[in-house]
């Protein structure tokens, strides 16, 4: 049966190569050769994997798996994150949005839901009460930001405000936001 092709001719190339090269060194490891017919089953099934995904689950099995390992457990050992921590280039570390919004959604309860913040309490009428603090908080967060309600305006989920916010001038701005204020280069 072929293969199918991935999009860049090199990535199927180092996919080709890597997982060769693993299960090549896993046969070997477990004493368990396989064929041809077994080597093109692994390169099928991770084609959609990254290198550091495959890399990083052949050589989990290798220290972990007691026998020769199956793809389902090449997938177990796999990890979620598509490239190593920090590999994206440039970060901005940023202060939780969590955080941030429950900022403001303490500066406006009163206006948007009619009672301080610290009076919710965990019942259900609450919670719909906090749910609707908390898209008003992230909204008044995007006006802060300078954001056009235009530009958000699909993510309302129906919910409007038509009043205006208490004066969030106190609050720390978008830059201030950032935890150490520079953006960091990982390497």
């Amino acid at each position: 049966m072929p293969r199918r092709k991935l999009k860049k001719p090199q990535q199927e190339s180092s996919l080709v190569t890597t997982v060769t090269e693993w299960v090549t060194k896993l046969a070997a490891h477990f004493n368990q050769p396989q064929d041809d017919d077994q080597l093109e089953i692994f390169i099928h099934a991770l084609r959609n994997n990254s290198l550091y995904q495959i890399r990083t689950a052949f050589d989990r099995c290798l220290n972990e798996c007691e026998f020769m390992p199956r793809l389902a457990q090449v997938h177990a050992k796999m990890p979620a994150d598509r490239e190593p921590p920090g590999a994206c280039g440039y970060v901005i570390r940023l202060r939780p949005l969590l955080e941030l919004n429950t900022e403001i959604a303490i500066q406006i309860a009163t206006t948007i839901i009619g009672k301080n913040y610290d009076e919710l309490t965990d019942s259900p009428e609450d919670d719909k009460l906090r749910f609707k603090l908390f898209f008003h908080a992230n909204h008044a967060r995007y006006e802060m930001m300078c954001a056009s309600p235009e530009d958000y305006k699909r993510w309302t989920g129906g919910m409007e405000f038509t009043g205006t916010y208490p004066d969030l001038s106190k609050l720390p701005t978008w830059s201030e936001t950032l935890i150490d204020k520079k953006v960091v280069k990982i390497k």
